[in-house]
C-alpha cells in the first residue's frame, strides 16, 4: 500500500475481539515517534497532500464573507498552518495505525 493513493487502505477495518483492527498483523504495539517517522510513506504523503488540498480550498472559501484584507491575510494564514498541522497529523497517524 506504498501508493500515492494508498491511504485510501486506512478505512478497510475489521472487528476482532471487540476492537476494530486493521487486517494485517500488528507490527510494533506501541511505536515511537521516530518510528512513526521512519515507516512514513508515499501513501501517509499522498493522505497529506490531498487532506492539505481540500483544507486550503475550504480556507478560501470561508474567508470570502471577510472584507478587510489586512483581517482577510491573517485569517487565512492562521488557517494555513491549522490545515497544516492537521494534515501532518492525519499522515503521522496512518503510520501509527499501520505499525499498530
Amino acid at each position: 500500500h506504498d501508493s500515492f493513493f494508498g491511504f485510501t487502505n486506512l478505512f478497510r477495518r475489521k472487528r476482532v475481539k471487540n476492537e476494530w483492527r486493521t487486517p494485517y498483523p500488528v507490527i510494533i504495539s506501541n511505536p515511537t515517534g521516530r518510528q512513526v517517522l521512519w515507516n512514513w510513506n508515499s501513501a501517509d504523503t499522498g493522505l497529506f497532500c490531498c487532506t492539505f488540498a481540500l483544507s486550503v480550498l475550504m480556507s478560501r472559501r470561508a474567508i470570502k464573507a471577510v472584507y478587510h484584507e489586512t483581517i482577510r491575510q491573517y485569517v487565512f494564514n492562521n488557517m494555513l498552518v491549522f490545515s497544516f498541522i492537521s494534515s501532518l497529523m492525519c499522515g503521522g497517524v496512518n503510520s501509527f495505525n499501520r505499525l499498530r
